[in-house]
């Protein structure tokens, strides 16, 4: 309102233009790293290790419009699209903050701990919210969501292998 009634029309028009490049870089960000994880970390990794350059890229531009129109419908659940989006990053914070920096900051840190840590984080999430559980408590539901993630990556950590000196040079030295 305020770039469109109360600004001259050249700033209003900077400032929107500004404000559209903000959401529209965001957006592909938020469908450009899910789609290259699951087809780089899942699909190349484990179902088809010898795909060719062509068809990683044509299912990744699949993957990408599949999640966008996953996305779209998710954002139609509720009247309110920012309590869908705050939901949505709450739900990555919880479930992807502690594996991301366990990796940045821990030697110990191992696939199978962050995705351990991922997994509960999320369910945690996702279970808390769909029981009802933050109404009925008054917890909010990142808080048991971290400490889930948090008690898997440590726990996981301790009942599996170290990592080899050799994968943790290039990060550790």
């Amino acid at each position: 309102m305020a770039a469109r009634y109360e600004l001259p029309r050249v700033l209003g028009a900077i400032m929107l233009t500004t404000i559209l490049a903000i959401i529209i870089s965001t957006a592909i960000g938020y469908l450009l790293v899910p789609a290259t994880v699951i087809m780089r970390d899942i699909y190349q990794r484990f179902i088809n290790p010898k795909a060719s350059g062509r068809r990683i890229v044509w299912l990744s531009r699949a993957l990408v419009c599949i999640l966008g129109v996953t996305a779209f419908g998710i954002s139609k659940l509720s009247n309110e699209f920012l309590s869908v989006a705050l939901y949505a990053y709450t739900i990555y914070g919880a479930g992807v903050t502690p594996a991301l920096v366990a990796a940045l900051v821990w030697k110990r840190a191992t696939t199978a701990r962050a995705i351990a840590s991922i997994a509960g984080g999320t369910g945690a999430m996702l279970l808390w919210g769909a029981t009802g559980l933050e109404r009925t408590t008054g917890i909010d539901a990142v808080l048991p969501a971290i400490v889930i993630s948090l008690v898997l990556l440590v726990g996981v950590s301790f009942r599996t292998p170290r990592q080899s000196k050799e994968k943790l040079a290039p990060f550790f030295g």
